[in-house]
């Protein structure tokens, strides 16, 4: 998602770790996507990671200064431990912030896909949405976009 529609709707991006030739670094806060792909044809090992319960709980703590309702949006679980860091970190949040509610969303995608749901999400949630409405229309998108990949070998 283009950084200026993330501001605009007031989306949170927690980052994935990107492990590239065995150096650790954070998507789009140690490496950005312009110095990935620039990269990307010499790179001879590559992995991702899921981020930690503890960068979700950050997450929430920063969203859950602004409001009391959280829909956060993952990668698809077929993928990534990622909705599970989410779940775990959810409790955790919860032991000292049983007031905020959180809904935990498998995209059931990556990439672009799983940005448009977190968009319309947002749309929906400055549009005055309750949280069972915001979770209802990211679940719509959810159902309608798909992810596909297409690589030279």
């Amino acid at each position: 998602m283009p950084p200026d529609l993330i501001n605009r709707l007031n989306i949170r991006v927690v980052p994935m770790g990107l492990i590239i030739d065995g150096q650790s670094y954070r998507d789009q806060v140690d490496i950005q996507p312009d110095e990935f792909w620039a990269r990307f044809n010499t790179i001879k090992k590559f992995t991702s990671s899921a981020p930690t319960p503890g960068d979700f709980v950050k997450a929430f703590n920063e969203v859950a200064r602004e409001t009391n309702r959280i829909a956060c949006v993952v990668i698809s679980k077929a993928l990534s431990a990622t909705y599970q860091s989410a779940v775990q970190a959810r409790e955790i949040f919860k032991v000292e912030n049983p007031q905020v509610n959180i809904e935990i969303i498998d995209s059931k995608a990556f990439t672009g896909a799983e940005g448009f749901v977190a968009i319309e999400g947002a749309r929906a949630a400055q549009a005055g949405q309750t949280l069972s409405g915001v979770v209802e229309v990211m679940q719509d998108i959810v159902g309608r976009v798909k992810s596909i990949a297409g690589l030279e070998t």
